[in-house]
Order: structure tokens, then sequence, then C-alpha cells
């Protein structure tokens, strides 16, 4: 609960000593944090990672958004708590200098000091209350999870290119529409767009395609975008528009004098959209400018590909469950409860994976993995055998090439399908 006193300054309440020293770490970490707030492979070491999501294998990109909504929180209520906001969002999502912020605000840089810490107690405050203090011994780092960062780097390779490819394998199969990211972007932007006096235009058609990235990758880089083209004090009015292309969703803004999709030789101010770029690179995205004079920025947003996953199972309420599952992934399930009829079914569907129960009448998923194994035109199509049983080395030696025991959950059937189709070639949707 936040505690006010009468000039409307935050009053601290009393802790004990070990509660100050846990909050004075908080602070600290906090601070870096915030001055280091696109800075990746900083926020990967920082000590807020597992203070404020949890679990070890947690994204620098999940911590950045977390941060972000915080700062949004503080300003919540207006007068002191509106102030505080404005500050936390000049200096560190806009990466203002403080003379500049100083100037903005009327007050002297060092009455900009004080109301920053005060700024930066209100976050913590706010952070407190949504994720209480755990002892120490609760945060240090356990034995690195599955699917957690390596910690060792190879020789040469770039701090960034290896948080952002780790950070891609984290994402396996999530996907996302653009118009729910581009309306929180949007509005996210709104009160920077207003201090600009800028006009913000959308120009969304219906009928988008569904993205093959996750919703916060995307939110983070839309609004990224929209912060450093709204740098421009002479930009008037930024319109922003989509369009379907043949891998995807083109993504446009267009203003007078964009900034370069590269940083300048001092790298700034338009090195967070230099990071973003990298990170868009990793999901099969680019930024580029599109026009000589600036006027353009486009974005090329992979669109999901349809993989086709044909599931034999004489349940239907496990075929539903599976459709289901893949519903916002990019795996289709074609599904039927025809066991004999599935060979040829599959002949005709070519899928890039079958998903098999083994307990079925007339023709049990043994019999149909061995006919799907001996006719060449199933031979090269990847099975996963699914049962209540525990019969994955059974499955491996049939020749099964993953194994799933029921119930199934949508992570380890997602998981499942990934892993057999990573090689294969898409199907066409």
């Amino acid at each position: 609960m936040l505690v006010l006193s009468e000039n409307g300054q935050i009053a601290a309440p009393k802790r004990t000593e070990r509660g100050q020293v846990e909050r004075d770490e908080f602070l600290s970490a906090l601070r870096t944090a915030l001055v280091r707030l696109n800075d990746f492979p900083s926020l990967r070491r920082s000590p807020l990672l597992p203070r404020l999501l949890g679990a070890h294998g947690a994204s620098p990109l999940q911590l950045q958004q977390r941060l972000l909504e915080a700062i949004e929180a503080v300003g919540q209520g207006g007068g002191p708590a509106q102030r505080a906001h404005e500050i936390l969002y000049l200096r560190y999502v806009e990466q203002t200098g403080q003379s500049e912020v100083a100037a903005q605000l009327g007050v002297s840089v060092r009455q900009l000091r004080r109301e920053q810490g005060n700024a930066i107690e209100r976050l913590a405050d706010v952070l407190a209350q949504r994720f209480p203090f755990a002892p120490a011994s609760e945060n240090r780092p356990g034995p690195a999870a599955e699917g957690a960062k390596p910690a060792a780097r190879l020789v040469g390779a770039s701090p960034l290119s290896d948080e952002f490819a780790w950070l891609r394998t984290q994402f396996t199969d999530e996907t996302c529409t653009l118009a729910p990211s581009l309306a929180e972007a949007l509005d996210h932007v709104s009160g920077l767009a207003q201090r600009r006096q800028v006009s913000l235009i959308q120009q969304l058609p219906a009928g988008l395609p569904t993205l093959a990235m996750p919703a916060l990758v995307l939110r983070q880089l839309v609004t990224t975008l929209l912060t450093v083209a709204l740098s421009r004090a002479d930009l008037g009015a930024l319109c922003v528009s989509a369009r379907p292309a043949d891998t995807g969703v083109v993504l446009a803004l267009h203003g007078a004098h964009l900034p370069p999709v590269q940083p300048s030789a001092d790298g700034e101010p338009h090195k967070s959209l230099a990071v973003m770029a990298q990170l868009l690179a990793e999901f099969g995205g680019e930024i580029r400018t599109e026009r000589d004079d600036g006027a353009t920025i486009e974005v090329t947003l992979p669109a999901v590909q349809s993989v086709r996953v044909l599931v034999v199972d004489d349940n239907p309420d496990t075929q539903q469950l599976f459709a289901r599952y893949a519903q916002h992934s990019r795996f289709r399930v074609v599904a039927t409860g025809d066991s004999e009829q599935a060979v040829a079914l599959a002949q005709t569907v070519q899928p890039a994976a079958l998903v098999v129960d083994i307990m079925m009448p007339r023709l049990d998923g043994w019999d149909l993995l061995a006919r799907l194994r001996h006719h060449p035109r199933t031979a090269p199509i990847p099975v996963i055998l699914c049962s209540v049983l525990p019969q994955a080395e059974l499955a491996q030696l049939g020749g099964a090439a993953d194994f799933l025991q029921k119930p199934v959950s949508q992570h380890a059937f997602l998981e499942a399908l990934a892993r057999v189709t990573v090689s294969s070639a898409t199907a066409p949707g």
C-alpha cells in the first residue's frame, strides 16, 4: 500500500533492519534495470529476473515488459502519481537526458533528481504490491531448469545474438494477431504523441493473417517503433497502416523525416530501433527504411505457415481437444476416428505428422504404425503414438518418432509436434 505524506511524497513505512536491506538491494537492482531497459544482456543478469518472473529461464524481454507495465501503473491516480509516471517515462522509456527532462518540467536538475528518486520509490512500491518480497535465499539461482539459456557462450558470438536466439527458442509455435498488439502500443504512446502534438492515424484492414511470433515481442516491437518515430518533434502526423504480403504482413509508418533503422555514429537516439530489428530477424521479419527521404519505415512481420497434422483417435472428445490445443499455433489438425482408412487419408492429406492413439478397435495403433511405416508414401511421415500406458520405449522400437502418455497437456502436444516436424517441409495451408 502506498503511504503519502501531507506534501504528496511517499512516506516509507517502518521496516525491520533485514527488510530495509532487502528494500535497498531491490531499489539498487531496479535503478540499474531502468537505466539499461533496452540492454537485454544486462537484464538477463539482473536479480530482478527471478524476483519478478519467478521461474528460471524467463526472458529479459519479459522483464522489460513487466517494468514497462509497472511504469504505466505508477501514473494511475493523477497528481503526484502522474508526475512520477511522467518522469519515469521520459527518463527510462524515452531515455531523455536529465537536463532536457528538467527543462521540460520546469525544474532544476537538482530538483529533478529528488523527484526521480521519489518516482523510483513509487515504482518499487507498485512492484512490491504485485510481487511481495521473498527471502534472499529464494531468489538465488538454482540448478538450470530444462530449456533455460546455457551460461556458456561460443567465443566470438554476439551477446545480443545469443540472447535473441535463446529468446526465439522459448516462444516455439506462439502466434498472435496484429490488431490487439497495435492497439495496446498506440495506447502506450498516446501521451507521448499528445506531448509532441502529433496526430496518430491508424489504417488496418480486416482479414490479416496470423503472425508467427509471440504477442509480447510484437507489442514491444511496435511500441519501440512508435516511440522512436515520435522522437521527431516536426513529425506533425504519423500514419500506421498494414497490408498482407506473400510471407506475412507489412506494417508501415508514414511521416515526415522518420529516423533510419541503423543507429547514427553515436548510437543515439535510434539504438533501440536497431536492437528491435535484430530481435525481429530472429522470427524471420525485417525492418527497413522504404524511401530515401526517410518518410516511411516498413516492417515485414512473418505469417504463420499452416502445418497439417493428422490425428487418428476413435474418441471424438480427444479429436476436439487436440484441435483446440492447436488452435492458436502453426499446426492445423485434421482428425479421423477410422484407423482402417488412416493410411489412405494420410496419402490424401499429406500431413507433416500423425498423432495416433494405440487403443482403437479393429486396427490398433501398433498395426497402423506398421502399415504407415511400410507404405512408400507414408513411410517418411513422423508418427507420434499416444496411450494411457507408459509405452515410450516400445513406441520408439516400433518406429514411432515420439510418444505421448494420456492425459496429454497442450504444452506436451505442441512440443512433440515441434520436435518431429522441425525438419519437415511445411504443408501449404
